[in-house]
């Protein structure tokens, strides 16, 4: 059985890269036009015939398992999402051909600019389209599920590429503008709800008293926002104060916030999960930056850096980027320096920069004791612990290293797996724990890392 997300466009194009074709070539073994097969890489015919996937698979010269998997994908794989809540008259426009009206009186559009990036590759969310076609045909001007939508994920999931790929999909919903805020920009302290409700008030135009305490700004903003049709974006949340103050309650205009934390205010409301890219979808996002020709010459080291990124399209898009401005690398060098602890320090000590200090600026939230903790269990080389390994690693109390544990899951970098059947599984993602035994070993956050390094050792039962 086989359980894939990944839509057929993906798997097609990764098949064919692994295969070693080209789409010329391919097109002339299968007897598929060049045409045909730029359509349904591109995601333009997403529903082929079980013909046309049997003449793929035998162009590409599949084995058996790579041709069943072709299969079921292409079964899996729906023209388009149906959604309860379509609006009237409005298509499902995909990303680059989103409907509005530039130059429009009055129209505000505060988004970052759609500068080429991994959008093509990453996959859309449903629920983000329900949520924003729901509220944009609501009848009345509060919708039965809210105004607000949450996106979460583990750091560099690409929770913001998400919304802002949204966001410009489905603009022309929202006629009178779209608006985003940073509400923690990296350096610098967090917004305060007030600076929040200030900060968009100016951008709509909204009067807000000089000297005006929250209360009366939010009510200020909310009584504008009620005529309204307005997307707003809220990256980086950190408080649910920063997004209460803000929402526009009896509208028609509609928050997407996007969170670095899980609050309990989540319960209930429509939220999206932002989960790490497959290994096919990773291996897609290297070829769409680096080139098939490259990903097809080493295409075990792009497998083994597609793994070592952990599904992160920020770490991919960092690692394209060193090798982008390396072009005498190897995929395969560039692998062996990240897994090397010597070298590995050097490439992740630019992170700061390359990253635009993405990971620090939220390690940097940490408290001092979690972020110890964060970068000891980092050095368990496993897949997944259990709270019993976490304790012995910390050399902490069981009920500590949960007290721990579960504030790192609040801030979504420690993932949790359960069943009846065991004990609860807890794993951080293997970039983000690459980056973190970096830290420890450059900023020395622990003072006892070789005592730390060899309690994993005993817990794991193997040298790390």
């Amino acid at each position: 059985m086989f359980e894939s997300n990944e839509s057929f466009r993906v798997e097609l194009r990764r098949l064919r890269i692994k295969s070693g074709v080209t789409q010329e070539e391919l097109a002339e073994a299968s007897g598929i036009s060049v045409r045909a097969i730029s359509d349904l890489e591109r995601g333009r015919t997403r529903r082929p015939q079980r013909k046309t996937v049997e003449l793929l698979a035998s162009g590409m010269r599949l084995d058996e398992h790579d041709t069943a998997r072709l299969v079921h994908v292409a079964r899996k794989s729906t023209l388009q999402v149906s959604l309860p809540h379509a609006v009237a008259g409005a298509s499902g426009c995909g990303h680059d051909e989103a409907r509005f009206e530039p130059g429009e009186p009055g129209r505000i559009c505060e988004l970052p600019p759609r500068l080429p990036g991994p959008h093509t590759t990453l996959p859309d969310y449903p629920v983000l389209d329900d949520f924003l076609q729901s509220v944009a045909a609501a009848e009345t001007l509060a919708p039965a599920n809210g105004n607000t939508a949450f996106i979460v994920g583990s750091p560099w999931v690409g929770k913001t590429t998400a919304a802002v790929h949204a966001a410009y999909k489905w603009r022309h919903l929202f006629p009178d503008g779209q608006l985003f805020i940073d509400l923690s920009p990296d350096g610098q302290s967090a917004m305060r709800p007030l600076d929040v409700v200030r900060r968009l008030s100016r951008s709509v135009g909204a009067p807000v008293a000089e000297g005006a305490d929250l209360e009366s700004a939010a009510a200020a903003l909310r009584s504008f926002l009620a005529s309204r049709r307005l997307l707003i974006v809220l990256d980086k949340v950190v408080s649910e104060a920063q997004v209460r103050e803000v929402l526009p309650g009896v509208s028609a205009s509609a928050v997407l916030a996007v969170c670095r934390r899980r609050f309990p205010a989540q319960a209930g409301t429509p939220t999206v999960s932002v989960e790490p890219l497959s290994v096919g979808l990773s291996v897609a996002l290297l070829a769409a930056a680096l080139g098939e020709q490259r990903i097809r010459d080493e295409y075990d080291a792009a497998i083994g850096l597609a793994t070592l990124c952990g599904g992160l399209p920020l770490a991919l898009q960092w690692v394209s980027g060193r090798l982008l401005r390396n072009p005498h690398w190897t995929l395969h060098r560039m692998f062996t320096a990240l897994i090397n602890p010597q070298t590995r320090k050097d490439l992740i000590g630019s992170c700061r920069r390359d990253l635009s200090g993405r990971f620090y600026a939220l390690y940097e939230e940490l408290s001092p004791e979690t972020q110890r903790a964060l970068c000891a269990l980092s050095h368990i080389h496993a897949d997944e612990f259990t709270l019993d390994m976490a304790a012995a690693v910390l050399g902490t109390s069981v009920d500590d290293a949960e007290r721990m544990i579960e504030y790192l899951m609040e801030w979504q970098i420690i993932s949790v797996h359960y069943d009846s059947a065991r004990a609860a599984a807890f794993r951080i993602n293997q970039f983000v724990r690459t980056f973190a035994v970096s830290v420890s070993e450059t900023s020395d956050p622990l003072a006892d890392l070789e005592n730390v390094r060899q309690r994993a050792t005993t817990v794991l039962g193997i040298q790390v």
